[in-house]
């Protein structure tokens, strides 16, 4: 049978989705960021959130992913298999 670390999969994902805000001392990133993801998506913004950079597109409020993210890894490595 298998097992699921469910608290392993979730550390994973909450990882990935932390690695959207960018530190605003990362001014080179965010500009980087900001340029590469305007010619990917058109008009996009920065709204400043308690010391973090966040990328949002204009059209739907998207928010996108900079240069730091992250995709979680394969998650099947939360999943243990007993014989």
């Amino acid at each position: 049978w298998k097992e699921f670390n469910m608290i392993h999969a979730i550390e994973k994902v909450m990882d990935s989705n932390f690695s959207k805000f960018v530190p605003l001392k990362y001014i080179g990133v965010i500009a980087e960021s900001l340029e590469k993801l305007e010619s990917e998506h058109g008009n996009v913004y920065i709204v400043e959130n308690h010391g973090y950079a966040v990328f949002k597109r204009e059209s739907d409020n998207k928010i996108l992913k900079p240069l730091t993210y992250r995709p979680p890894n394969d998650l099947k490595e939360t999943i243990y298999q007993f014989n």
